[in-house]
């Protein structure tokens, strides 16, 4: 079995209800289309919710520091995300996020609005063969933001990048997200990890109703800025531009290489 099959098998043990979303890494000269990532609510965990997402955790052998951390946290999270990832070098990472009480939805229907930012995710991930290489991000919401002041932080993510193509597609997606739903509702997230130097963000399409197609347009440009084949890129595209579009996380990773990944088709699950 692999780790990415143990991993499905893990999360259908809890026997709760669990939403399904894929996802297609871009880096420099490489392409991963990352399998369906898994989101379960605690509460839909019939008993000992929180005993049980800590056993699944120590079964996919999260390291002891971190479990310590989502044994803090998973009482209040109200969504967690399983993943799995591998790189064309060879590593590869388990990766859990844990939701903090503050649900975005909730957030934007507020009245008054909320606007301060807040830690919408706790992220744990580590290196399933080498555990000195974990670490823990955080996700940081700026709910409600004007699209300028979206843009403006995305910006100063590719900052001192002498090509900035990424930075140019996030500008034509969020014009176009911005046509069928008010551009305070784009959700947008910074994200930052401890002890690194990564610099990334993340921003969350789906209540545009946009679907993957909306990226075509692009792919032979992001093909060239990754130094990827046009033919590969667009292989991994095939047959998915009718599938929602999710978010849209880039910027540059802790090991200072720049990437773009493309979040898609979330649906539930059982």
């Amino acid at each position: 079995m692999t780790p990415g099959d143990h991993l499905q098998a893990v999360v259908r043990a809890l026997g709760a209800p669990h939403g399904r979303e894929r996802s297609i890494k871009l880096r420099d000269q490489s392409i991963v289309a990352n399998p369906s990532l898994p989101t379960v609510a605690p509460d839909d965990i019939d008993v000992d919710a929180s005993e049980r997402v800590l056993a699944a955790c120590r079964q996919v052998e999260m390291p002891q520091q971190f479990l310590d951390a989502v044994a803090a946290h998973v009482t209040p999270a109200n969504m967690m995300h399983f993943g799995y990832e591998e790189e064309h070098d060879g590593r590869a990472y388990s990766k859990r996020s844990l939701a903090a009480g503050n649900h975005p939805a909730a957030a934007m229907a507020s009245r008054p609005p909320v606007t301060d930012p807040f830690v919408l995710y706790h992220a744990f991930k580590w290196n399933n063969a080498d555990r000195n290489e974990q670490v823990m991000t955080r996700y940081i919401c700026h709910p409600r933001l004007e699209r300028t002041a979206l843009l403006q932080r995305v910006a100063a993510v590719y900052a001192g990048q002498a090509e900035r193509t990424p930075w140019h597609v996030l500008c034509e997606l969020v014009a176009a997200a911005s046509r069928p739903v008010p551009e305070r509702e784009l959700l947008y997230l910074d994200v930052t990890e401890d002890g690194t130097t990564r610099k990334s963000f993340d921003v969350n399409f789906y209540r545009a109703g946009l679907k993957v197609a909306s990226v075509a347009p692009f792919l032979e440009r992001l093909a060239t800025h990754f130094r990827l084949s046009a033919d590969v890129v667009l292989d991994a595209f095939a047959g998915i531009q009718d599938l929602r579009l999710g978010h849209v996380a880039g910027g540059v990773d802790r090991r200072g290489r720049d990437f773009l990944t493309i979040y898609f088709g979330a649906k539930a699950a059982v």
